[in-house]
């Protein structure tokens, strides 16, 4: 009688577990999906671009209830320079006399996201997650092909003639051959770079899978990113396949790898980019960055804030801010800003169960903020909060 008490207890014991792995099953496919929404939603500009938002805030939302978590000293490290990372752009703005609170906002937003996601154990990204992302790639890239049409392919036409009469292709064509996005993305650079972001996520799975990403895929992910027509994105899919290559290849071979993007990137940046073309943005990027280091002294410590950066940028280069988030970060609101920021991010970089795999995400940030402009934005922190969650081949 008492064995089989016993064994009655184990048994109901164990439908209970059961119950509560499934139901954290179902909760973390449901999170899942709210981060893959987010991503689907963040380069459509209708509804004033707020469309991603939602998911966002109902996975930040069902992340903080959860109270299962594995949090350790680094997690709470995080939190701390978090906090840090804070205060200086709202002291900042506060004294400003034009204050700004649209980049301390973002900063604030996505942070707390990152808090409640950090430790949990019931998201994972599966084989389904990357089908996912080559789905909404496809749907953006298909929303491209239809506005392109309907401009009555004006757009590629004109760009085809540049191509044939050798003409410079510097920023201010291509934003005017891209205008038509205008209607359904953000800016051409914006969307295009979202998109080499969202590969690296695409790499990041299938690395941590041991499922090789061969070229047919990375064609895909370049055809999106090259329809909006952005130079940086055709540099930064070839740097970010590259270094994946890299990652996973033999001693030899990673030299082959090498020499091969290297012989790359040195024919495209000869081909589409001209620093002598004062229209083009890149040469406009190499006086910005020096006019940094010249002036750095007058901003490093306490910064200009938002507004006062993009007075002070307009009105002696004639452009708002300094196109390198490392620089718009000390010359919004200083040095001890960006060192807490930078250590905030450093620390979820390297929480344990760390793996090379996390480089890929750190690379597609980079690529990002070195390219454009603030990496506050959901599009770029999302990258991060890829790294608090696991990998596996299916949901059990």
């Amino acid at each position: 009688m008492l064995i089989n008490g016993l064994d009655v207890i184990q048994r109901e014991n164990e439908s209970i577990q059961e119950s509560r792995l499934s139901h954290k099953s179902a909760t973390g496919k449901v999170e899942h999906d709210l981060f893959m929404l987010t991503i689907l939603f963040y380069p459509i500009v209708t509804l004033s671009h707020i469309l991603y938002i939602l998911p966002q805030a109902l996975l930040t939302g069902t992340s903080a209830l959860n109270r299962n978590k594995a949090i350790y000293k680094n997690d709470v490290l995080a939190f701390l320079f978090g906090l840090a990372a804070f205060l200086p752009p709202f002291i900042i703005e506060f004294s400003s006399s034009s204050p700004n609170y649209d980049l301390s906002s973002k900063l604030v937003v996505n942070c707390i996201t990152i808090f409640s996601l950090i430790g949990t154990k019931r998201i994972f990204f599966t084989e389904r997650s990357l089908s996912i992302l080559k789905y909404i790639s496809l749907m953006w890239l298909i929303a491209v092909i239809i506005i392109y049409m309907k401009n009555g392919v004006t757009s590629v036409s004109y760009l085809l003639s540049l191509f044939n009469t050798g003409a410079d292709l510097d920023s201010s064509s291509l934003y005017g051959i891209a205008e038509p996005l205008r209607d359904l993305f953000l800016t051409k650079n914006i969307s295009s770079m979202f998109v080499v972001s969202t590969f690296s996520l695409y790499l990041y799975i299938a690395f941590n899978l041991n499922q090789k990403v061969g070229v047919v895929t990375f064609l895909l992910f370049s055809a999106v990113a090259l329809s909006f027509l952005s130079r940086q994105a055709l540099v930064g899919m070839l740097l970010l396949y590259g270094f994946y290559r890299f990652l996973i290849a033999g001693y030899f071979s990673k030299i082959s790898i090498v020499a091969l993007i290297s012989a790359c990137g040195f024919i495209v940046f000869i081909s589409f980019f001209n620093l002598k073309n004062s229209n083009d943005g890149a040469s406009q990027r190499i006086e910005l960055w020096q006019y940094f280091f010249e002036h750095c002294a007058d901003f490093v410590f306490l910064g200009n804030g938002m507004d006062g950066l993009s007075n002070m940028l307009t009105s002696k280069v004639g452009i708002d801010n300094f196109h390198m988030f490392f620089m718009n970060q000390i010359g919004a609101y200083g040095i001890f800003h960006f060192i807490a920021f930078s250590v905030f991010l450093l620390l979820i970089l390297c929480r344990p169960r760390w793996n090379k795999g996390r480089l890929i995400l750190l690379s597609g940030y980079l690529l990002n903020v070195c390219f454009q402009t603030y990496g506050y934005e959901y599009g770029n922190l999302f990258l991060f909060m890829s790294m608090l969650f696991g990998v596996k081949k299916r949901y059990e």
